[in-house]
C-alpha cells in the first residue's frame, strides 16, 4: 500500500549506511519536493506570522507557499487541491505521531529522534512524487534509476512489468495463495515460486544520440495533475482541460430557482442516460463523446482544443432552450432527440461555414451563410443565438474565478476557453 511504502522508505532512510538503496537515496533531494500536498490548505494549517503547526517551514517558506496558492486560484490545480480531499497537514502529523513515531521507536530506536516529522515528510514527498506502481504484490514502490528520466508526452521510453502476481507473496506461478480469495483464480506455470525481479524499461522509438530521455508518469496526466503530484507542468499539454460542476454551470448562468433547476437537471439527466442517443455524437468532430468524459471526474470540461464534452453541449443548449422559451421541442418527450440532434447539425453547419470564409470580402461566402440561416427554423437559430451568448457568460466566469496575480496563472484556462469561444 502506498502508506506503507513511504513508512518502509523512511526506516530504509534510517537504517545503517550499507543497506543496498542507500546510494539511491544520497541522489535525493535533501529538503522536501515542491508538491502540491504541502499547500492544499496552507491557510488553514499555518496561523498568521506562526509555523508551529508546520516546524518544516520558515516564515520563507510559508510566504512563498502563499503566494503560489494566490497563482493557482481558481485553476484546475486548485480544484484538485481543495476539493479532492487531499491530505492536509494536521492529516499527516496526526499519522506520524499515531503510527509512524511508534514503528520508528520500535525499528530504529533511539535513533529516531533526530528524524521526527520533517523526516516522515520527505519520505512522504519522495514517495507521492517519484513512486512507480510495480506490480500486485509491491504496488507503488521507490525504482532507482527510473525516476531519473523526466516527463513528456511523447515519451522515448516506458516502464514495463508483470503486475499479475500474487498479492500476498509476489510469486509470479503458481502458490499456496492462489484461490485464496473470492474470485481470483489459480495461475497456472512452473512451480518456482520466485519472485519476477525484473522491472523493464523499453523504448517506445529510436532516439537519437546525445538526447535526452524521455518517461511517462502517466498518458493522461493533465499539467494541473503534474504540477500537484510531481511539482512541474509542461509548456504545452494535450490533456489539459477547463472543467465545471453542474451547480457552478447554472449558478453562473442565473438558473437559481428550484423548480428552474430542478427542470433542467431532470431534462439533462433524461439525455445523459440515453446511451443511443449520447452514442450519436460519437462521430462529431466538434463535440467530445461519452467515453472521452468517462475518466474525468466532472462531465463538463474544454480540452485544449476547444472541444466541448457532450454532456457540457447538451446543458447548455437545454438551458437555452427554457430561457429563450423555445421549449416544446426540447421538452417534449417524442421530439426532443430531433430537436437537439438538428441543432448540432445547424452548430457544425455554422461553425463550417465560417472557417471556410477566406476574408471579410468573400461575397458568395457570406451569401452561402445567409441561406443556411434563412432555411432553418427561427426557434433553433434563438436558442443556438442564446447559446452562444450563455458561454460568453461561462468563460467570463472562468476567468472570474481567479483574482489578483492568480489571472495571469489560469491564461492556460483562458485559452483553452477562447478557442471555442472564437469558433462561436
Amino acid at each position: 500500500m502506498p502508506t506503507q511504502n513511504r513508512i518502509d522508505i523512511l526506516l530504509e532512510w534510517c537504517r545503517d549506511r550499507g543497506i543496498a538503496i542507500d546510494p539511491h537515496l544520497k541522489l535525493l533531494p535533501d529538503s522536501n519536493d515542491d508538491i502540491g500536498v504541502f499547500t492544499g490548505d496552507l491557510e488553514h494549517d499555518i496561523p498568521a506570522n506562526e509555523t508551529d503547526s508546520r516546524p518544516d517551514l520558515d516564515l520563507e517558506d510559508v510566504g512563498d507557499m502563499e503566494d503560489a496558492l494566490q497563482w493557482l486560484g481558481g485553476t484546475e490545480a486548485d480544484k484538485i487541491l481543495t476539493q479532492n480531499n487531499c491530505l492536509s497537514s494536521e492529516d499527516l502529523q496526526k499519522y506520524f505521531d499515531s503510527v509512524v513515531q511508534p514503528l520508528l521507536c520500535t525499528h530504529v530506536g533511539e535513533g529516531s529522534d533526530h528524524i521526527g516529522f520533517n523526516g516522515f515528510l520527505r519520505a512522504y514527498c519522495l514517495v507521492s512524487s517519484r513512486a512507480f506502481l510495480v506490480d500486485a504484490f509491491h504496488g507503488l514502490a521507490m525504482v532507482p534509476v527510473a525516476d531519473a528520466f523526466n516527463h513528456v508526452q511523447e515519451n522515448h521510453v516506458h516502464l514495463e512489468s508483470e503486475h499479475d502476481v500474487c498479492p500476498e507473496c509476489g510469486s509470479v506461478d503458481e502458490c499456496p495463495h492462489d484461490g485464496n480469495e473470492e474470485g481470483r483464480q489459480p495461475r497456472t506455470g512452473s512451480k518456482s515460486d520466485a519472485l519476477d525481479p525484473d522491472y523493464e524499461m523499453v523504448a517506445n522509438t529510436s532516439i537519437p544520440p546525445l538526447s535526452e530521455v524521455y518517461n511517462t508518469y502517466g498518458e493522461t496526466l493533465s499539467n494541473a495533475e503534474l504540477l500537484c503530484q510531481h511539482g512541474f507542468v509542461l509548456e504545452a499539454n494535450d490533456n489539459d482541460t477547463l472543467t465545471w460542476t453542474v451547480d457552478e454551470i447554472l449558478d453562473t448562468l442565473e438558473c437559481t430557482t428550484e423548480p428552474l433547476r430542478s427542470t433542467i437537471l431532470q431534462t439533462w439527466g433524461g439525455y445523459r442516460d440515453d446511451s443511443e442517443f449520447m452514442d450519436g455524437f460519437d462521430d462529431s468532430t466538434r463535440l467530445l463523446s461519452l467515453s472521452s468524459a468517462s475518466s474525468k471526474e466532472t462531465a463538463f470540461f474544454i480540452n485544449a482544443d476547444g472541444q466541448v464534452s457532450v454532456q457540457l453541449w447538451v446543458l447548455i443548449l437545454t438551458i437555452s432552450g427554457l430561457q429563450t422559451k423555445q421549449v416544446a421541442s426540447l421538452l417534449d418527450e417524442a421530439e426532443s432527440r430531433h430537436a437537439l440532434q438538428s441543432l448540432h447539425g445547424l452548430h457544425i453547419a455554422l461553425e463550417n461555414q465560417v472557417d471556410d470564409l477566406d476574408d471579410d470580402e468573400d461575397t458568395f461566402g457570406y451569401q452561402m451563410l445567409g441561406q443556411l440561416l434563412s432555411s432553418i427554423e427561427g426557434g433553433y437559430i434563438d436558442v443556438l443565438k442564446h447559446a452562444y451568448t450563455l458561454w460568453g457568460g461561462v468563460r467570463r466566469n472562468a476567468s472570474r474565478l481567479a483574482s489578483g496575480p492568480a489571472l495571469r496563472a489560469s491564461k492556460v484556462n483562458e485559452d483553452t476557453t477562447e478557442s471555442y469561444h472564437q469558433r462561436l
